[in-house]
């Protein structure tokens, strides 16, 4: 047996992929579930209202940005607020580029239903 194949057999199924799988069948069985699995969220979200999307992106990109700020912050000795506002720069600009990705997923998602 080749090198990759034993590391390969050693692999334990993924815990993600079986909770998506209890979460559809439940769904398929009529039960109202709101999944937390792989993409389940973000199904959810773009099912849903532009609001709760936003707020979504919005912490996302809140955390991206502090993450990459605190990585200068330590590393690199740059002025705290400095940091910070720029942070929350990058995360207000960033915000309005979400809503057009929201529509075309949307759309793409309304499509995929359709099939």
């Amino acid at each position: 047996m080749k090198a990759l194949s034993k590391i390969a057999a050693g692999v334990s199924p993924s815990a993600t992929l079986a909770v998506s799988a209890l979460a559809k069948k439940m769904k398929a069985e009529g039960k109202d579930v709101i999944g937390f699995g792989a993409g389940m969220l973000a199904d959810y979200l773009i099912n849903n209202s532009l609001l709760p999307f936003l707020v979504t992106c919005l912490a996302a990109f809140l955390l991206t940005a502090f993450c990459q700020m605190f990585r200068l912050w330590i590393f690199h000795g740059a002025s705290f607020w400095r940091l910070l506002a720029m942070a929350l720069g990058q995360s207000v600009f960033s915000l309005p580029l979400a809503v057009p990705y929201y529509y075309i997923s949307r759309a793409f998602h309304r499509r995929r239903a359709l099939r």
